[in-house]
């Protein structure tokens, strides 16, 4: 599988994930859903600003992914 198509189908499903700042500790996230611009994460108990390293780790149909990336925007409302 792709590496786009993982992304979708752990934001359609609302995959829980963990997410750690360069340097920082895990914390729980949860994909909300991929556009244009990137991934789409609530990190609710985790205090990013934009340019900031992230890992992201997730498991879909009990496989193991891990990304990196980068925070573009911080502190955007998600609807649910």
């Amino acid at each position: 599988m792709d590496p786009r198509a993982v992304l979708d189908e752990a934001a359609r499903r609302r995959v829980a994930c963990q997410v750690m700042p360069r340097g920082g500790q895990w914390s729980a996230a949860w994909f909300v859903r991929v556009d244009r611009a990137g991934v789409i994460l609530n990190a609710p108990e985790l205090p990013l600003r934009g340019g900031e390293d992230l890992t992201v780790w997730f498991t879909l149909d009990e496989a193991p992914y891990r990304f990196d990336a980068s925070v573009l925007r911080a502190g955007v409302p998600v609807p649910d």
